[in-house]
């Protein structure tokens, strides 16, 4: 498609945001596409939340391409995937964690059900990702030897987290695996920006090799303690919920503490419950550990219950139809700043991808016509709209982040 310099002062746009075609118009259609298939995950916030972290946080985005240098000596994702490919490809990497790490059927009783599932091609994918995972884990294993970081064995697959096996799939089918210490390095990183953004740790992950968007968070919880060698020191012990959609808080809260013995019912701390109005809003439930001892989980969910009444999560009671608007109008916005489409550009791309089938005649001679319509008058009044909030968001997310390779010396 053919692009022109678009003239920030006379069509409306704010200088500093304009990007002259440096992204594809497809990958906003793309997501448009993804959030309009889901409007119950996401929410208002949560389309704002996606467009903005994948176009115009370009701190993040420099983040993640100093890691892609430092891992993969590339700028771009090493595997590229949309987000329900990368969603079936790397769901078998959790589906195995979970089956080992609770001991449940050996590997050879996992494969056997993939293979009797009925051989589609993302169940083909699985099985080859399944195939090569010892050796994955054990090229990984090799690498932390080498630099006096195991001991031990190679691992084996059930010894790795899904989410590092994601970081290493693009070292599988032979590549010879060098970046080890960067491994370690990047990982981290990401985990510290899953929390400072806030979102999953699989959203981030994938978000570095595959280059698909962020999604925000349903739940974070943490316990934090360190020992001294004398005392035990708990730091924050916190549940964070930003979804509307968590309406029982007691299995991730029985997983978090089941090192710790519950208190008796005289001997409960009060439970500690406050709203924050950050980016993204969240419920926080703190958790009080003393001398090792933590309240029940039904004394928790109750707490939870009565906090989260009247609060308005990213994701909560969102209409269908303000919800196809507010992605239209974002992604429209998001053609013009970040692809450098002109206004009639970005109505004829927004119309062949979602609406040619629907539109009559003339409202199709309407977009080639030489005269100003009223859509081309909105659109300027939604990009307008749409550059203030994420200036505003800008400064939200607060002062740019240190590079991967300052943050870890």
């Amino acid at each position: 498609m053919a692009r022109r310099k678009i003239n920030a002062v006379h069509e409306g746009v704010p200088g500093p945001l304009v990007d002259y075609g440096e992204r594809d118009p497809y990958d906003v259609a793309k997501l448009a596409s993804l959030l309009l298939e889901e409007p119950s995950s996401w929410g208002l916030i949560g389309v704002e939340f996606a467009f903005f972290h994948q176009f115009f946080n370009e701190p993040l985005q420099q983040e993640l391409r100093a890691m892609r240098r430092l891992l993969y000596e590339r700028d771009d994702p090493p595997i590229p995937m949309t987000s329900a490919q990368a969603g079936e490809a790397l769901e078998c990497l959790s589906l195995y964690w979970d089956q080992m790490d609770q001991a449940t059927p050996s590997r050879k009783e996992s494969r056997q059900v993939t293979r009797d599932s009925g051989g589609t091609a993302t169940e083909v994918s699985r099985r080859s990702l399944l195939k090569r995972s010892d050796d994955l884990a054990a090229r990984i294993g090799r690498g932390l030897e080498k630099v006096g970081l195991l001991d031990s064995e190679p691992p084996s697959f059930s010894s790795l987290h899904p989410h590092l096996m994601i970081l290493a799939l693009p070292f599988s089918g032979g590549k010879d695996w060098g970046k080890t210490s960067a491994f370690g390095r990047v990982a981290n990183r990401l985990d510290a920006l899953g929390q400072m953004l806030p979102t999953t740790s699989r959203s981030i992950y994938t978000a570095l090799v595959c280059g698909t968007p962020l999604f925000p968070p349903q739940l974070r919880a943490l316990v934090s303690c360190d020992w001294d060698g004398v005392v035990e020191l708990y730091h924050e012990s916190y549940i964070r919920i930003y979804s509307a959609k968590v309406r029982d808080i007691r299995p991730v809260y029985r997983n978090l503490t089941r090192m710790f013995d519950v208190c008796s019912p005289s001997q409960v701390p009060p439970i500690e419950s406050s709203w924050r109005d950050g980016y993204l809003p969240f419920l926080e439930i703190i958790i009080d550990l003393r001398e090792g001892k933590v309240p029940r989980p039904s004394y928790i969910q109750r707490a939870f219950k009565l906090a989260r009444r009247g609060q308005k999560f990213y994701d909560s009671k969102t209409k269908i139809k303000d919800y196809a608007l507010e992605v239209e109008a974002w992604a429209k916005a998001t053609l013009r700043l970040a692809c450098g489409l002109g206004v009639r550009e970005t109505l004829r791309f927004w119309a062949e991808q979602f609406l040619e089938e629907n539109m009559t005649e003339r409202e199709i001679d309407a977009l080639y016509s030489r005269t100003t319509t009223s859509q081309e008058i909105v659109l300027v009044q939604q990009v307008q709209r749409i550059s203030d909030r994420v200036i505003e968001l800008r400064r939200l997310i607060g002062a740019i982040w240190p590079t991967i390779d300052d943050s870890t010396q």
